[in-house]
């Protein structure tokens, strides 16, 4: 759990002076080179997507076979086979839509692909359907799927010619030619649109980035500094018709589709990759909650496909779809950025497939509850009403499901002012929550749910004297020096007024939490230190010596020393026993 910086300190440090009327100076945006690419179709945030006309379906088997028929000689007489099925689910709680996604890992969408879009919004409702119910969600699956126990109609058999290359119809027809004459026989086909020398394709590619922002703190003043950086790893899809391909950004925020289109290019970023999952609670549409985080940016033709370049901007309303779009872009940066210093580390990797919840709605600053990976446990209820929604809040009984059936491995609050919720705070915030999930890979559940047992018992951490307080102590002095280490190793300029490292070094107990003393035995300045009576002489250990020493029995402070002393052959034993002392222990 990461608890708020102390009041005050940030003007201490740099010996400024509040005056409540006074404004922040605003510098201009730095390194924006990008022209965002147009979409062809308006896309609105907080709407309903806008459905046209309904088209028909140029991929069904019969008007495939129609465009074979066209195409093949008379002694090519072939029957079509389905290679496909177009089908759509209608979840009736959150716990089936857990299965589509979760168990069966379906691509699931929730607009028709048989309609032509006017508008494209943050999510489709059908019509239909009650707007407190879930929508259909569409998607294709092979011929022998297995359906689950969850209302399901398939709405066409398909024949996709891409997933036909290795059947006797390929060897008989151009398959490029066969889904030109299946859209034009259709009237699908686009206003210029050609099949042969002249049809040039394109692989989907740009940029996705984010601005970062920064409030940083001057003898004159706060200053504001937004600079535009790569959203890293995040996945991007495109998509036409049934025609679907993804790629993940690089560390650039560069993505690069391995597969050509032509026209008509729907592009979408969903915040997923192989170790996050985030999903935010926000506005009044409870069922959007229940998927992660997505963003339509477009729809697109010709080389705008191969030139694409978004950025999701910083914005002051904290309910806001693109706030919590912007929180969810600071999020995957924050574990790509984790990954990488853990690597440089010799860490391990950070856990993988985590629910990560971000929310204006929830009691508590961040934490790492886990509970996603531990699995159903009595304290689960508890744990999600303390840490994600309280019992009095208005679409408690509607979004508490939810929350158990896409139960929390990682939260964080983000309901604060614009001015302090900055790139670097949410990212300091974030690597110690993620570091908590490392340390939770180490020791397994028993050790983690006597630690969340005790911040439920104790309601946070307590005054340090309640039984399981050692296991307090252990994790949070962890995850805070990771957290803070990390912090300045990717901000050189920060929010703060001085490192966070060199905050830590100033207050280097939390209450009655020593969070200060890892960080003792790894660094080689101790001024602080000498200034506020700590004997620090230690100056031999890496973090890897340090994680080493976390096993799942060790539950105190003083039990992760002798543990340390112990894996490294009593390295400056002298000196580590006497920075134990000058803290207490």
């Amino acid at each position: 759990m990461k608890q708020k910086l102390k009041n005050g300190l940030i003007l201490a440090l740099i010996g400024i002076t509040v005056i409540s009327c006074k404004k922040d100076k605003i510098l201009p945006i730095n390194n924006i080179t990008n022209t965002p690419t147009e979409s062809k179709i308006p896309v609105k945030s907080e709407s309903v997507t806008i459905l046209g006309d309904k088209l028909e379906n140029p991929y069904t088997v019969e008007n495939m076979q129609i465009a074979f028929n066209q195409l093949a000689t008379k002694s090519q007489n072939e029957t079509l086979e389905k290679t496909d099925l177009y089908v759509r689910f209608l979840p009736k709680n959150s716990a089936e839509l857990k299965v589509l996604v979760e168990d069966l890992e379906l691509d699931l969408w929730d607009t028709p692909v048989e309609y032509e879009v006017k508008e494209y919004g943050a999510y489709y409702h059908d019509p239909n359907l009650p707007t407190d119910n879930y929508t259909w969600q569409y998607t294709t699956v092979k011929p022998d799927f297995q359906f689950p126990n969850i209302k399901y109609e398939i709405v066409n058999e398909l024949f996709l010619p891409e997933n036909a290359k290795k059947s006797n119809i390929s060897k008989l027809v151009n398959l490029e030619e066969l889904e030109f004459t299946a859209l034009q026989i259709t009237n699908n086909l686009e206003k210029g649109e050609v099949f042969g020398t002249k049809a040039q394709k394109w692989n989907p590619q740009g940029y996705i980035r984010v601005e970062n922002y920064i409030n940083q703190q001057t003898q004159s003043g706060p200053i504001s500094i937004n600079n535009i950086v790569p959203v890293k790893n995040v996945k991007v899809r495109a998509q036409r018709w049934f025609h679907i391909a993804s790629d993940w950004t690089d560390d650039n925020g560069h993505f690069f589709i391995d597969s050509k289109f032509k026209k008509n290019v729907k592009i979408k970023v969903i915040f997923k990759n192989k170790n996050v999952r985030i999903r935010a609670i926000r506005g009044f549409n409870v069922q959007q909650m229940s998927h992660v985080v997505k963003k339509t940016i477009g729809e697109f033709d010709y080389s705008d496909i191969a030139n694409v370049d978004y950025t999701f901007f910083n914005v002051t309303d904290l309910e806001a779809e693109e706030k919590s779009q912007w929180m969810a872009c600071q999020t995957i940066n924050s574990m790509r950025e984790f990954e990488v210093y853990s690597n440089e580390d010799g860490l391990p990797a950070p856990v993988k497939k985590m629910n990560v919840w971000l929310t204006t709605k929830i009691t508590s600053d961040a934490a790492a509850p886990m509970i996603h990976k531990i699995g159903t446990t009595p304290l689960m209820f508890t744990i999600v009403e303390l840490y994600l929604i309280s019992s009095n809040h208005p679409l408690f009984a509607a979004i508490y499901p939810i929350l158990i059936d896409f139960s929390p491995d990682i939260t964080f609050d983000y309901d604060r002012k614009y001015d302090a919720l900055t790139s670097d705070r949410i990212a300091n915030t974030l690597y110690h929550e993620f570091t908590h999930s490392t340390h939770y890979k180490k020791v397994g559940n028993g050790y983690w749910l006597s630690y969340i047992g005790y911040i439920v018992t104790n309601l946070g951490y307590g005054d340090g004297t309640a039984n399981g307080a050692g296991r307090i102590e252990v994790s949070e002095t962890w995850a805070e020096t990771i957290g803070d280490i990390y912090t300045d190793r990717r901000y050189t300029v920060n929010s703060i007024g001085t490192q966070y490292t060199k905050l830590m070094e100033i207050y280097p107990y939390y209450d009655w939490i020593a969070e200060g003393i890892m960080y003792d035995m790894i660094d080689s300045d101790n001024y602080y230190d000498t200034y506020y009576n700590y004997v620090d002489n230690v100056d031999q250990y890496t973090l890897i010596n340090c994680y080493n020493a976390m096993d799942d029995d060790v539950v105190s402070l003083v039990g992760f020393k002798n543990r340390i002393l112990q894996e490294t052959n009593n390295l400056q034993q002298t000196e580590v026993n006497d920075l134990f002392t000058s803290y207490g222990f």
